[in-house]
């Protein structure tokens, strides 16, 4: 789990860093009407990352936990699911709120935004790929 809270945690990093240059090109090309949506887009993006982290790594918890027949981590576990099947509906709550209060530009905005934690990890794994695949044997 180490490895993946590292790349989670350059993920989330390099999110930042693109969203923050993102939002001062916007601001500079006076659309700064987009920045809130997109921020929001990726607000929920990253949020349901760090909930798919969490959930995976409950499932390892409670695998473990029934080995080790551990009461405690499963409680903990059983309450993280629990939050699970909260968060969807809440989830959903949200975008249709959106769908009803936001026009359409804030609504391509917002989309944008959720999509650009997605093209942030493709572009890491293409970098990643060219940087291994790139060296020359000799």
């Amino acid at each position: 789990m180490d490895e993946t809270r590292e790349y989670l945690r350059k993920t989330l990093r390099a999110t930042g860093i693109l969203a923050a240059c993102a939002s001062m090109c916007l601001a500079n090309f006076g659309i700064s009407w987009a920045i809130v949506p997109l921020l929001a887009g990726l607000a929920l993006a990253v949020v349901l990352l760090l909930g798919w982290w969490g959930f995976l790594g409950s499932l390892i918890t409670l695998a473990q936990a029934i080995e080790e027949k551990n009461a405690r981590q499963r409680r903990v576990t059983q309450r993280f699911f629990l939050l699970a099947l909260v968060k969807y509906p809440l989830v959903g709550w949200v975008i249709w709120w959106l769908t009803r209060h936001w026009g359409a530009k804030e609504l391509a905005a917002f989309v944008a935004g959720f999509g650009f934690l997605t093209l942030v990890i493709a572009l890491r794994a293409v970098g990643k790929m060219l940087t291994e695949h790139g060296e020359v044997k000799k």
